[in-house]
């Protein structure tokens, strides 16, 4: 073998595994890749100004009124059930749970 046939054969080898190298980084297109079932390029734009449906049916006033009333009801009676409050305890109780809570807190900082 000569010196000039073995340097074909070596550049020869370097360029088809360079071009194999070139066609591995190609990637596919995006439509290959994730094609999306019913969107299409059909070349014109699409009319914006047709109105989206409503999916549901829209409340009515009087529905609206109602559901109104019954949250003026709801907070009008928070007002009633918050009064009082912790002060129906005794000293007597409100020491044991100052007592319960520090002991409470010594457990979780493991003192």
């Amino acid at each position: 073998m000569t010196r000039s046939f073995a340097a074909r054969i070596f550049f020869l080898s370097t360029a088809m595994s360079a071009a194999l190298a070139a066609s591995a980084c190609q990637t596919a297109s995006l439509e290959d890749l994730a094609p999306l079932p019913g969107v299409r390029n059909t070349g014109t734009t699409p009319n914006l100004n047709v109105a989206p449906k409503a999916e549901t049916t829209q409340f009515s006033e009087a529905d609206k009124n109602a559901k109104t009333a019954e949250l003026k009801a709801a907070l009008s009676n928070q007002g009633v059930k918050g009064q009082g409050g912790g002060a129906d305890a005794s000293p007597a109780q409100l020491r044991k749970a100052a007592q319960a809570q520090t002991q409470t807190l010594k457990e979780i900082e493991g003192e």
